[in-house]
């Protein structure tokens, strides 16, 4: 597990304070118009290829990035299911979500 370091190195998300990090590193994502979740992918899509977010990597559960972000879980779903079908997370539903691959 790497540790969480500030400025833009990796996040080690699936530790202690992790979800922290990671919505620091998300500010500003839901600027603009357009759908929530498609801003929510884009953004994690970001991190994955800029190295933040490295293969492996789990990311917070649906719930838990949910409340640290003030939005419905139904918006995470939907941000990590697109994720899914683009190939950069891995992982069922209920199973938690991966980074699969840097784009």
């Amino acid at each position: 597990m790497r540790e969480e370091m500030v400025s833009g190195a990796p996040i080690a998300v699936s530790s202690p304070g992790g979800t922290d990090a990671l919505t620091g590193r998300l500010k500003g994502w839901s600027a603009g118009p357009g759908a929530l979740y498609r801003k929510l992918a884009a953004a994690l899509a970001r991190l994955v290829e800029e190295g933040s977010l490295a293969k492996g990597e789990r990311l917070p559960s649906e719930r838990v990035l949910a409340t640290a972000l003030g939005i419905s879980r139904t918006t995470v779903v939907a941000a990590y299911n697109e994720l899914r079908a683009a190939g950069v997370l891995d992982g069922r539903k209920g199973s938690g979500a991966r980074v699969d691959r840097h784009r």
